[in-house]
């Protein structure tokens, strides 16, 4: 043989860990003058000089070499690249994120994420709070109308949902007015901002408005909570007479425990595709039309169901909701002098608007504030009714003193007197 037995092991271990290898070049033996040829040899062609046994030994054993070296590294490539299925999406910081990546920023409680979009310079910015088990995905079809209507739009999660942090403590009013003022300030935004509050959304924004009266310019609130009596709110017994009384923290606890540690059987009654659609479908005039939006919020809620289920508890055990929580804050709003503008769907079945008109007319009636209506909408109005709502904002926001737009806001204002056939609410054409 070429080598001996330790110097092929020693090769082998050489070509195993990647390193240089040595072939020590071997000299072919020297001619035998005097040795004469067999009859039975082969003849030698002309033109072919005779190879020793030993050289095609030894170029076997080099190509050997270069193929197991070829394979080895062919396996490390193969270890190092993960598989097209474990490969991240680029929205995603670990696992299939269902939810819109932006810029992170850290602020006092914990990170926030957020996008800053629009034309750059002195463009108007327009601040949006999403509601209950929202996220920057709730104004997905929004947004981009905004900014090409010249807005400077930010819009971000709140804590608890969507990817920013879910800090220790209490996931309430402050803890949300809190937010939006730090990122404000981490953002350096100093000019006075236009706010955009959808559902729960809207309780913050009214909270940040009397706080800080001299931030906000305009405010628009779309489909506010804040306003229904809590004698029509399903499942009383539980919300108001366990979850928000002093020993709801236990119930908080047991259901953040159970949906740990039963996710996998909360999956499996959820269901994939169409079967979990179903049981998120939105208040929509056309549900069928918006069966992947369903989809995706299922997709979004049982990403992370233990924070999910914990976050969506935290929030109905302190955040004033309901008229008698949260009927003086919105009676401080309408005693000051920033212009407020209601939008709602006409169809809304989860913040409908006409169990909150009569207060609204009690407190909004003495000053020009109006609300405009969109037919049949429901409260997913941003989702069937997205360009209407952004030329109401646009409009809004813009202070547009376009004719039809003032007779509009004229037609629609709140009435001082209250009552069912007092109200001269008009449906928005």
């Amino acid at each position: 043989p070429i080598l001996s037995s330790w110097e092929a092991a020693a090769l082998r271990h050489r070509i195993m860990v990647r390193e240089p290898v040595f072939v020590p070049t071997l000299q072919p033996p020297p001619p035998m003058q005097h040795m004469a040829q067999s009859p039975m040899a082969a003849p030698v062609s002309p033109n072919l000089s005779p190879v020793a046994p030993e050289t095609i030994n030894l170029q076997q054993q080099q190509e050997l070499s270069k193929q197991q070296h070829s394979r080895h590294q062919q396996q490390q490539e193969t270890l190092e690249k993960p598989p097209p299925q474990q490969q991240l999406p680029a929205e995603a910081s670990s696992g299939r994120c269902p939810f819109q990546r932006g810029t992170r920023v850290k602020l006092p409680k914990g990170m926030v994420n957020y996008q800053l979009e629009g034309p750059p310079g002195a463009a108007p910015l327009v601040v949006l709070i999403h509601g209950l088990n929202g996220a920057i995905s709730s104004f997905a079809s929004l947004t981009p109308l905004l900014v090409a209507a010249g807005l400077r739009v930010l819009s971000f999660d709140l804590f608890g949902f969507g990817l920013s942090a879910a800090p220790w403590g209490r996931l309430d009013l402050d803890t949300y007015v809190d937010q939006v003022h730090s990122l404000l300030q981490a953002l350096s935004v100093q000019e006075q901002v236009l706010m955009l509050g959808f559902s729960m959304g809207g309780v913050v924004a009214v909270e940040f408005a009397n706080r800080f009266p001299g931030k906000v310019a305009k405010l628009l609130l779309l489909a506010p909570g804040g306003l229904m009596k809590r004698e029509r709110t399903p499942c009383k017994p539980l919300l108001f007479g366990c979850l928000r009384k002093r020993w709801g923290g236990c119930l908080l606890c047991a259901a953040t425990c159970l949906a740990c540690c039963c996710s996998c059987c909360v999956r499996r009654y959820l269901g994939k595709g169409e079967e979990l659609a179903e049981k998120f479908e939105p208040d929509v005039r056309e549900p069928e039309n918006f069966q992947h939006v369903a989809q995706l919020n299922g997709e979004r809620f049982l990403w992370d169901l233990k924070r999910s289920v914990n976050s969506y508890l935290r929030v109905l055990r302190r955040m004033p909701l309901w008229e008698e929580d949260f009927k003086d804050a919105y009676a401080r709003l309408s005693q000051g002098l920033l212009p407020v503008l209601f939008v709602w769907g006409e169809s809304d079945c989860t913040v409908p608007f006409q169990h909150c008109k009569a207060e609204l007319c009690k407190l909004f009636g003495h000053r020009d504030t109006s609300v405009l209506l969109i037919p049949e909408a429901g409260h997913g109005v941003m989702l069937e009714d997205a360009q209407l709502v952004a030329d109401y904002a646009a409009a809004w926001f813009q202070d547009t003193q376009d004719p039809a737009w003032r007779q509009l806001l004229q037609r629609t204002r709140f009435q001082p007197t209250p009552g069912p056939e007092a109200s001269p609410i008009g449906a928005a054409a």
